[in-house]
């Protein structure tokens, strides 16, 4: 929390007291599953899943109209068959894998208000071998 009194961002004289800091959301919440179990003696499956969410949060100090970021929550999955010694490992992944549009922070140039967007939906292939 701040106290006393500053300038916003347009010069104005702004008194910030119990102002939160910018991009700090009140609550933050993650979780994960994870699995992994054979299907042979020589081969695993290995399957998780992790989610996160971020509460709403302003993008400045005292409040400034337009300068929110949304809440919003990312699911993140990912299946990989392996070797039963783990020396070898292929699998799939996605992040955001449900495709959630949201912004990773808000702020002003000039006169224009604008928002940087998240990552949207990536997957891919992971192959690693250990020796």
């Amino acid at each position: 929390m701040l106290t006393g009194d500053s300038f916003n961002r347009t010069g104005q004289a702004t008194n910030f007291a119990g102002s939160s800091f910018p991009y700090s959301p009140q609550w933050q919440l993650n979780g994960s599953v994870a699995y992994d179990a054979p299907l042979s003696e020589k081969l695993g499956l290995a399957v998780n899943l992790d989610a996160n969410y971020q509460a709403k949060m302003a993008g400045s100090l005292g409040q400034e109209i337009g300068f929110d970021v949304r809440a919003y929550t990312l699911v993140n999955a990912g299946v990989a068959l392996h070797s039963a010694d783990d020396k070898w490992r292929i699998g799939l992944y996605a992040k955001n894998l449900f495709n959630t549009y949201h912004w990773s922070s808000v702020d002003v140039l000039t006169d224009t208000v604008f928002r940087t967007p998240g990552m949207a939906r990536t997957y891919g292939l992971r192959l690693s071998f250990k020796y």
